[in-house]
């Protein structure tokens, strides 16, 4: 039985963006639980002594919406984590820490599938809030999603699976910044004879995507967050096949895996890392040492939720 999802208010906040850090920031102030906040994040806090008098002050009720980031997978996964109770209440603002002096469109996007319709105060000075209300985070990295998080996220109609559509979530057009496998065209090459579609993701709209998965019978690729995408449907019905980057899958992935009651199974192939093999893992390139094999375990049927690793 899941945990109650909580709300907690604090007074006299000083919220104060980071400089250097990507969308982030730091709520500081002696009244605020320090996990609430800084859920999952690698921050600072000072004392509001040493950060000098704020900039500009907001005398509203607001929410505390979090950190607003502008990586898809984190923004689904960590910036909307407290939207869950912004929708229950749309008659309150919700203050955004950023360095960003608004929405992107990816994001206005999103917020506009979910409905969520408050409106926004986007923090990018040090400033003074009167009174937050500060909801728990209903998902986060290496955190479980909670069930009624999960159900604010589905907005998305679900669609009946389309007979015999199989889709692959390509990486060959994301730029070198982006972890992937050099042969990756050389596996979508045997997938397109078997009746797999190609998929670049991020050269559509999150509503085309939407589309695009929700009625798929099949969804395969590797792991990356065109996946995340499903969080936002109501029921997906797909059966997933994510080939991982590493030993294992990223945890969220079987988080995300039992709040959406996804039927998935992960496969691991042998691959030789180019380059520095030091890089950190995530945005490395390697090579699969046997495409034909990663196109095989792909294609084959899935009945059930687990784990192939394949040797040669």
């Amino acid at each position: 039985m899941s945990v109650s999802l909580r709300i907690r208010e604090a007074n006299g906040v000083v919220a104060v963006p980071i400089a250097g850090v990507n969308g982030g920031g730091l709520v500081i102030g002696s009244s605020i639980d320090e996990e609430t906040v800084f859920k999952n994040r690698r921050m600072d806090l000072f004392d509001p002594a040493d950060c000098g008098e704020p900039e500009a002050q907001i005398d509203e009720t607001a929410i505390f919406a979090g950190y607003l980031l502008p990586h898809y997978g984190h923004f689904l996964i960590e910036s909307l984590g407290r939207i869950w109770f912004a929708k229950q209440r749309p008659d309150l603002p919700i203050v955004w820490i950023t360095r960003r002096s608004g929405y992107s469109p990816m994001q206005r996007e999103i917020l506009d599938i979910l409905g969520v319709r408050n409106r926004p105060f986007f923090v990018s000075a040090p400033t003074r809030l009167r009174h937050l209300l500060m909801p728990d985070a209903g998902f986060s990295k290496r955190q479980p999603c909670h069930p009624a998080h999960a159900a604010t996220l589905g907005a998305w109609p679900a669609s009946p699976p389309a007979a015999g559509k199989k889709l692959w979530l390509s990486r060959t057009r994301l730029d070198h910044h982006h972890a992937g496998f050099t042969n990756e065209p050389d596996v979508e090459a045997i997938l397109q004879r078997r009746g797999w579609q190609i998929f670049h993701p991020q050269e559509h709209s999150v509503s085309y995507q939407l589309r695009m998965l929700g009625d798929a019978e099949r969804l395969a690729g590797i792991e990356g967050s065109a996946f995340h995408t499903l969080l936002l449907t109501d029921r997906p019905r797909a059966r997933l096949t994510i080939v991982a980057r590493r030993k294992r899958l990223h945890e969220n992935f079987e988080f995300i895996g039992k709040a959406k009651n996804l039927s998935q199974r992960a496969v691991r192939a042998p691959f030789d890392v180019i380059g520095d093999k030091d890089f950190g893992g995530r945005k490395r390139r390697a090579t699969w040492r046997s495409p034909q094999q990663v196109a095989d375990a792909i294609d084959a049927p899935l009945a059930r939720q687990d784990f192939v690793n394949l040797s040669l």
